[in-house]
């Protein structure tokens, strides 16, 4: 109390205590919209970053999905090359000369039916890697709409506290 007269005086410690109602009444409007406001986009950015993890771990996966169907894909192209190794072993084990048409014919058989297999196993790792890169992709895109979102809801709680701390003061 002593302090306060010293700084403000008797006269303007009773204009301040008279004011403080009508300064609260017009302020708190404005300074609540601010702390909502900030609150808002904090959860903006940090759906935005969880939505990013998620993708980037989509992204990981889509990568391994990659990696794996290469893998497969060389161990088909292996499976397809001893089988056309073991049937060129027993032609020969046989007596039946290298030309043999039925030696041609069953290699060519199981060149194609390799072929097909390396084409389904293609098909197969670079679509599903496909899809969960799209998925990546629409995660990250709905994180970024969140934040938006997140933005405009801040402006709104900002605007209507600035509303509504001009009211207050110009009604009081």
């Amino acid at each position: 109390r002593i302090i306060k007269t010293y700084l403000f005086g008797e006269d303007q410690m009773e204009m301040v205590a008279n004011a403080l109602p009508s300064i609260l009444a017009t302020s708190a409007p404005m300074l609540g919209s601010l702390f909502a406001a900030d609150a808002f986009m904090d959860q903006g950015r940090a759906v935005r970053e969880e939505k990013n993890f998620e993708a980037s771990q989509m992204d990981e996966r889509a990568n391994e999905l990659m990696a794996a169907g290469s893998t497969q894909l060389e161990d088909s192209a292996l499976k397809y090359e001893l089988l056309i190794s073991k049937a060129i072993a027993i032609n020969g084990a046989s007596g039946a000369g290298g030309s043999d048409p039925t030696l041609m014919k069953l290699i060519a058989n199981l060149g194609e039916e390799g072929e097909r297999s390396a084409q389904r196993i293609t098909f197969g790792f670079k679509s599903r890697a496909k899809l969960m890169e799209k998925q990546a992709r629409a995660t990250r895109f709905e994180g970024e709409e969140f934040r938006k979102g997140s933005k405009k809801k801040a402006l709104s709680t900002l605007l209507s506290g600035a509303g509504q701390s001009a009211i207050n003061f110009l009604a009081g």
